[in-house]
């Protein structure tokens, strides 16, 4: 998947300075970052540009004076060919009720257009067809008067937790949001999709933490760092639901990944590294129901000494031990289930270990050199 965005005009003059269009766009790979300026077209008709070349009124001009237009996305076709996908709509009831007509595909090069109505086959590569403003205020309406106008109770009212993320499932995309009750801060009751494409909404009923919720507790992980958690994305992770996000540094640089579990927002995994991240996440929510999980070795890292102390710890009745070796800083926390051996490691002992990189140092492999 990419993200794509076109290079705009600083102003009049530079406009007026390259009539024949902006110098291309940006192509940025969503997984690795990977950045391509593509200049094999000129960007003629844009919202950056002025007179004729405004996309706006290119199209206000040359298809209909009285319809309605919104969320000029820019996208590009399976070749690379750049468009504007435009919304036309039409308000129902005076001024309101807008009801989506079909989309307006304007050639960002040469200023051709074509209408697609509403439920027809728009191309293959058009990702969006309804606004997501459009999304937000049907999901308002739904949740405000779900029994009926007159509700000074807000009973049964429910409302958006957070903000909206476009996901993709088959390569179909969906607007997703939580969905809270009015009195509820931190607690979800589940999630809603929208197709992007035919407007058809699905609603998930789980309950759990908020997105909000699982930004604090991904910040929390990290708080000396200080960096911030962006809007997370509903996963599935081994058959349960995961907020997955990133959490960035103060130049806005991805630092480190994060994943949480949405029913039990404590069992969570930080790393530096997105596949540690999800190791160390397995591994929590393994403790009580994935024990045949077994991590690739190639992703740990590995540290052999001497040990300075070791002490053990209970949590929600499991057993932990946390071992420092002599001149090293960090701890390695291990699980009496999963390294019985751990028990009888004493101040002295020549350990090697195995571990996930992250805030924990979690123990996949233990031995204890004394012992053989």
């Amino acid at each position: 998947m990419y993200w794509v965005a076109p290079l705009q005009h600083r102003g009049f003059f530079k406009w007026r300075n390259n009539l024949d269009g902006a110098e291309g766009y940006i192509k940025v790979n969503a997984n690795s970052r990977e950045t391509e300026w593509v200049r094999d077209h000129k960007i003629k008709y844009s919202t950056s540009a002025y007179w004729g070349n405004d996309i706006r009124r290119h199209v206000y001009n040359n298809f209909s004076k009285r319809k309605g237009y919104t969320d000029f996305s820019f996208e590009i076709d399976d070749n690379g060919h750049p468009y504007y996908i435009i919304t036309v709509y039409d308000n129902t009831i005076g001024f309101s009720g807008s009801e989506v007509e079909g989309i307006l595909v304007v050639d960002a090069v040469d200023g051709e257009m074509e209408f697609f109505e509403q439920g027809s086959n728009y191309p293959t590569w058009v990702d969006r067809v309804i606004p997501e403003s459009f999304f937000k205020k049907r999901l308002a309406a739904w949740g405000k008067y779900p029994n009926g106008w007159f509700n000074p109770s807000n009973k049964g009212q429910l409302k958006q937790s957070s903000g909206t993320n476009i996901v993709y499932n088959e390569g179909r995309a969906y607007y997703y949001t939580g969905v809270t009750s009015w009195g509820s801060d931190e607690a979800t009751v589940g999630f809603m999709l929208m197709d992007t494409r035919t407007e058809e909404v699905s609603l998930y009923s789980i309950s759990g933490a908020t997105e909000k919720k699982a930004m604090n507790i991904a910040e929390g992980r990290v708080q000396n760092a200080g960096y911030t958690a962006t809007e997370p994305v509903l996963i599935s992770v081994g058959g349960k639901p995961t907020y997955f996000m990133t959490l960035k540094d103060s130049n806005n640089n991805i630092a480190e990944y994060a994943f949480v579990n949405v029913s039990d927002y404590m069992r969570s995994g930080v790393s530096r590294n997105i596949e540690t991240a999800q190791a160390e996440y397995m591994v929590e929510i393994g403790l009580r129901n994935d024990t045949d999980f077994i991590i690739d070795e190639s992703n740990l890292a590995e540290v052999n000494g001497i040990v300075e102390r070791i002490n053990m710890v209970i949590v929600e009745g499991d057993t932990y031990y946390y071992v420092k070796l002599e001149g090293n800083p960090e701890l390695y926390r291990g699980s009496f289930k999963d390294f019985a051996n751990l028990v009888i490691t004493e101040k002295g002992d020549a350990v090697s270990i195995k571990y996930l990189e992250s805030e924990d140092n979690l123990i996949r492999v233990f031995e204890n050199n004394n012992l053989q």
